[in-house]
């Protein structure tokens, strides 16, 4: 990178950018790695630092003003219309070199940097400004995308102009009740309505609310209509409210210096650079832009658009400590550096991005895999271990997707373990369900309980390092040993049930304070706490277990298709009686899938293929809302893509693609201990789903 004051002298500045060539732009290179996943060693990790060296914010060291608003109007006018001009120069041919002597020689420049195809520059007394005339930010295409939306994009044309607004975002979602385990996660995807930027965020989100606790408490916000953003730096001010962030956009790094000896996952990138990442477009003037208060945010020149990015210091500013036991996950180019990570991940939380480029496919099948073994309960570090070596048709998407290691040590869960089930009367336990005695209460005698452990989250490796310790009344009952007595359920997933003894005769109606606890082998605690009453069960009239039957027919003039499913469903391990609302995940089942067709050389095909779903399966579910008069059920079930071979009837043995819904339901009415229902597409010819639900517990 070349860095000028004037054609003459070489400087270095603050300053970010995003340097992405098909992200953005050509100024940081990406490693040849084709590995898509890695943990950050020396390069990507955050360095140790006091708490002022971490938090202190860039523009406060360089002397400039932190924030838009700080910014004379004079300033900002000059800045847009420098931006302006030398975006002009450059569409004209001009040699980016010659761009910046000619920014150097302005009497009133405070830093030019030249980063490949990108120049930053920023005026005495005025905020970082950023010129990226190759690019707007896209993601990779895959080479046939690419080479579609190269013929098109000479037609397009920027937004109609509107005023920029610093809008507060609502962040709202449906809470089913005040349930401590209960946990959030927002997904944001501030580009959504662009034709090539996929539907990431949409999926995450869905599969980020089926992992225990978090039904119902996923906040997707997704920009649609970029003169109506959803997504805004507003809403970047309020994440100390979840426990899982995703944000999927676009980014990358300005390059002050190069490391002239690469190593580890920052190889032949930056040995000092400056990160951000894109939140909306600008279609504002400098009074809107000298409107936002928002230290750290940054103003972005593409080809076609204006933008607004935020560094490094934003972060610095709302989270002085980082994301305190949070894992924030950023899909984007060129964005796992130094600076972003520290500031977001702080001392306990986690952050991951890409320390290259990337694509939306990569984007997706990375940011779905890490959810999938989350949900399981599995640590940061585990899920990133059981990623798949996910990879690209696009050769420039050698990017690798990193994290940082928890600086205070251990990793993170996003959610609780352990479950506790009475297996007197077969409930969950929780504060509203009671709880049965072995014996009899008030008779004189010590009483038991029969108590079922569940744990999840467990590898093989670490499952003699797993102790449930039993306190009741404050009184330490002992400890179970998963190594020693634990079966396996489940992926990752031990049961143990056993009585457990009190010590003491227990009153009826006595609340039973419970803490069961297990010392976790990555640092912390997975508690359950709960006060059952003794012989005080309360009766939930959604039950706690359902039976789905249904029935999927489809034809066309050279195929049928016949799906049946018969699956059950159990009630939520968290469920809170008092609840309006109630969640239902898979607990057994199977899909069986017969169709029949013909292929364009009139060759017959044959499938019976059945699938068997696991227990929590993602994308399956049952909700029951009893708010109303009468009780209502909505539903979904959905199996996994599977690969199988057929032999079609001209003996050829090809690999086809079976699985997809077998199951929907909308507001239905629920009568008795069963319900039914039928959905239809419309079509001409159309797919039809007929189902039945029966309650079984």
């Amino acid at each position: 990178m070349d860095t000028l004051r004037s054609p003459q002298r070489l400087i270095a500045i603050g300053l970010m950018s995003l340097t992405i060539a098909a992200c953005g732009g050509g100024g940081t290179d990406s490693d040849s790695s084709t590995s898509s996943t890695g943990e950050g060693p020396s390069g990507g990790s955050p360095p140790n630092g006091s708490p002022s060296e971490q938090t202190a914010l860039d523009c406060v060291q360089d002397s400039y003003p932190c924030s838009f608003n700080e910014v004379s109007l004079a300033t900002i006018e000059r800045s847009l219309a420098l931006s302006d001009e030398v975006a002009q120069q450059l569409e004209n041919g001009v040699a980016i070199d010659q761009a910046a002597a000619f920014l150097s020689s302005q009497s009133d420049i405070a830093d030019v940097t030249v980063d490949g195809p990108v120049l930053g520059f920023r005026l005495a007394g005025g905020r970082p400004m950023i010129v990226d005339v190759t690019g707007d930010q896209e993601f990779l295409a895959s080479p046939a995308a690419a080479a579609g939306a190269a013929s098109s994009k000479s037609a397009m044309s920027p937004a109609t102009a509107q005023k920029l607004r610093t809008v507060r975002t609502a962040l709202s979602s449906k809470i089913t009740s005040d349930n401590a385990t209960q946990r959030r996660a927002l997904v944001l995807s501030p580009f959504r309505y662009e034709e090539n930027f996929g539907n990431a965020g949409e999926l995450i989100a869905a599969e980020l609310n089926t992992v225990r606790g978090y039904a119902g408490n996923v906040t997707y916000l997704a920009t649609t209509i970029e003169s109506a953003p959803q997504v805004t730096v507003d809403t970047l001010t309020q994440l100390e409210n979840y426990d899982v962030i995703h944000i999927d956009t676009h980014g990358g790094t300005l390059c002050k210096k190069k490391d002239s000896n690469p190593v580890g996952s920052d190889k032949k990138k930056c040995a000092d650079g400056l990160t951000d990442l894109l939140v909306q477009r600008f279609h504002g003037t400098a009074q809107d832009l000298q409107s936002l208060q928002h230290p750290g945010v940054i103003h972005y020149r593409g080809r076609l658009h204006q933008s607004i990015a935020v560094t490094a210091d934003f972060f610095r500013h709302y989270y002085p400590q980082g994301l305190n036991d949070q894992l924030f996950i950023l899909g984007a180019c060129n964005t796992f550096r130094t600076d972003m990570a520290d500031a977001i991940a702080g001392d306990s939380g986690v952050y991951v991005s890409w320390d290259g480029y990337t694509d939306l496919s990569l984007v997706r099948n990375t940011g779905l895999s890490l959810v999938d073994s989350l949900r399981l309960g599995l640590t940061v570090g585990e899920a990133f271990a059981r990623l798949p070596d996910f990879s690209s048709d696009n050769p420039e998407a050698t990017g690798v997707l990193q994290r940082t290691p928890r600086q205070a040590g251990g990793d993170l869960r996003i959610r609780d373990l352990l479950t506790v089930r009475d297996n007197i009367t077969g409930e969950l336990v929780n504060d509203a369900s009671g709880i049965e005695v072995m014996e009899t209460p008030e008779d004189g005698n010590n009483d038991n309980l029969n108590l079922e452990f569940t744990v999840d989250g467990v590898t093989p490796e670490q499952l003699g390092n797993f102790n449930i310790n039993l306190v009741i009344e404050n009184q330490v009952i002992g400890h179970i040993n998963l190594g020693q007595h634990g079966v396996p359920v489940g992926d990752f997933s031990y049961r143990v049930a056993t009585p457990i003894p009190l010590g003491f005769d227990v009153e009826e109606l006595q609340a039973l304070h419970m803490d069961f606890w297990i010392p976790l082998p990555d640092q912390g605690e997975d508690h359950f706490i709960a006060a059952p009453r003794v012989n005080d069960r309360e009766q939930s009239e959604v039950g706690r277990a359902w039976v789905l039957g249904s029935r999927l027919t489809e034809s066309h003039h050279d195929s049928s298709t016949l799906i049946t499913a018969d699956v059950e469903f159990e009630i939520d391990p968290q469920d809170d009686p008092a609840s309006s609302y109630h969640y239902f995940y898979v607990s057994s089942g199977g899909v069986r899938v017969q169709r029949d067709y013909e292929d364009a050389q009139n060759c017959a095909y044959h499938i019976d293929h059945t699938t068997n779903l696991a227990a929590n399966a993602s994308n399956n579910y049952l909700t029951f809302d009893t708010s109303g008069t009468n009780m209502r059920v909505d539903g979904f079930g959905r199996t996994p893509n599977e690969y199988i071979q057929v032999t079609n009837s001209c003996g050829a043995t090809v690999t086809v693609n079976v699985g997809g819904v077998y199951f929907l339901a909308e507001d239905t009415i629920v009568t008795g201990d069963s319900a039914q229902g039928a959905y239809n597409d419309g079509a001409n010819n159309p797919t039809i789903i007929e189902w039945t639900l029966d309650k079984t517990l």
